[in-house]
């Protein structure tokens, strides 16, 4: 009798201890056009940095040197600066020149796609596992994949508000993109990507799809 009071009492503990972590519902998933008519997706920021990173974040926050940037050395302070562009009246060196070939790389592209209500939301693209000879010979192709460290490895990670204004954050589970053109001295880039991602916090997904870029 003692045994079968000590089983129901974890019983019960673990379902108490259960329903205080589910603090959501079930949510209907959804489905995105993300070239709907009236709706416009644009290039906020565009990177190129060293190591394959796992998962994208906000360029304007990251403290990684772009190695898109360029290098040249002011004579008033008597050392280097980094630049976003070349400085006409110096010498430049873009950062990439000292890149290895075979050096693993990560670009990330962040995007601000404008639905029909004119609200605006943030997509972070990353496609990692690369070299500077796959940047030569594009396009390139990249899958999602849950290992982190796989060559040609995409993922995305989305901050959209939905119908009542709410901020809802979206992660990679499955998708694809191709990046058609990348002028690595200027940054320009285009290409498109679908993926499915997972609501954080909601049991709930959304299909992301025809999301075409050029800048």
């Amino acid at each position: 009798m003692k045994q079968l009071f000590t089983l129901s009492f974890f019983v019960i503990s673990l379902h108490t201890a259960l329903a205080q972590v589910r603090v959501v519902e079930w949510a209907a998933n959804d489905s995105i056009r993300l070239d709907c008519e009236g709706c416009s997706l644009s290039v906020g920021d565009v990177s190129l940095q060293s190591g394959r990173q796992g998962s994208p974040f906000d360029l304007r926050k990251s403290s990684q040197p772009n190695l898109l940037h360029w290098r040249s050395y002011d004579d008033i302070i008597k050392q280097n600066v980094v630049t976003t562009q070349p400085l006409p009246w110096r010498d430049n060196t873009q950062l990439l020149d000292d890149v290895p070939e075979r050096e693993q790389l990560s670009l990330q592209i962040n995007l601000d796609w404008t639905d029909t209500l004119g609200q605006t939301h943030k997509f972070f693209l990353i496609v990692s596992g690369i070299t500077k000879s796959d940047l030569g010979s594009l396009p390139l192709e990249s899958t999602y994949d849950e290992e982190s460290g796989t060559p040609f490895r995409f993922t995305a990670f989305v901050r959209l508000k939905n119908k009542e204004g709410e901020l809802e954050s979206y992660d990679c589970i499955e998708g694809a993109c191709h990046i058609d053109t990348l002028d690595t001295k200027t940054g320009a880039v285009s290409g498109q990507f679908d993926f499915t991602g997972n609501c954080i916090g909601v049991s709930k997904r959304a299909f992301f799809f025809n999301g075409r870029f050029k800048s």
